[in-house]
């Protein structure tokens, strides 16, 4: 069996599969979000940032609000846009079958500061928030190796069989989750996590001292016949 055909079928049996990347473009990424911090962090303050540790202090100092600014740019930077369109991207979607792709969502970045855990993203699907194709996936793409301690993500194998979306609250987490039983997944630098939107996770809490950035994608196929028949919805808040 290929290594395609291994992923696919752990794909549509468990929900999930790793795939390895190419790891300078991730590296470089992240230096660049580091850049970006300092750029901004010298403009106002007049403070370069040279590494993790000088981001977790200006989270914690009177100019949080730099920090905030940076966060909400950092979805615009080019070099993550050139991994939204990268080789790598194209084989996920091969492996997945995804016969036309296109993502549902703009690119996503998370920044988990450590032992910070306001703002987790606790269990829910992928689905209920974006309403795309049958067949949709989430890539989840760290920009280092990010283990337990880091907040790797915890998914309950096989919950996504079914195409069901369960009870939630108003924001869409699901309250009564202990009806599933949930798996750590760490990955190293140069892998990512791809799963159906249909399989229920959540964020782990970073409790290192370093931070843990990540990249989401979200693809939609255009041939799935469920989504054609809805008009190909689009979530215009996303």
């Amino acid at each position: 069996m290929s290594d395609f055909s291994k992923q696919y079928n752990e794909l549509i049996q468990n929900g999930y599969t790793k795939i390895k990347l190419n790891k300078k473009p991730l590296i470089e990424l992240r230096q660049d979000f580091t850049n970006t911090f300092s750029q901004l962090s010298k403009k106002i303050s007049n403070k370069k940032i040279a590494n993790d540790e000088d981001i977790i202090q200006l989270y914690k100092s009177k100019h949080r609000r730099v920090w905030t600014s940076v966060y909400d740019l950092l979805k615009f930077n080019k070099r993550l846009y050139a991994l939204s369109s990268s080789k790598d991207i194209d084989k996920i979607t091969k492996i997945g079958k995804i016969k036309y792709p296109y993502f549902s969502t703009k690119p996503y970045v998370r920044v988990d500061m450590p032992n910070d855990p306001n703002y987790r993203f606790h269990t829910h699907q992928d689905y209920p928030f974006n309403k795309g194709s049958l067949n949709s996936l989430v890539i989840w793409i760290p920009l280092q190796s990010t283990d337990i301690s880091e907040g790797c993500l915890m998914v309950a194998p096989k919950s996504h069989k079914k195409k069901i979306i369960f009870k939630t609250d108003k924001n869409l987490i699901i309250q009564d989750d202990n009806k599933f039983k949930f798996v750590h997944i760490p990955c190293k630098l140069g892998e990512c996590l791809v799963f159906s939107q249909y399989l229920v996770h959540r964020s782990g809490h970073n409790t290192s001292g370093t931070i843990r950035f990540s990249v989401q994608l979200r693809v939609n196929d255009l041939c799935c016949n469920d989504y054609s028949s809805r008009y190909f919805f689009v979530n215009k808040a996303n």
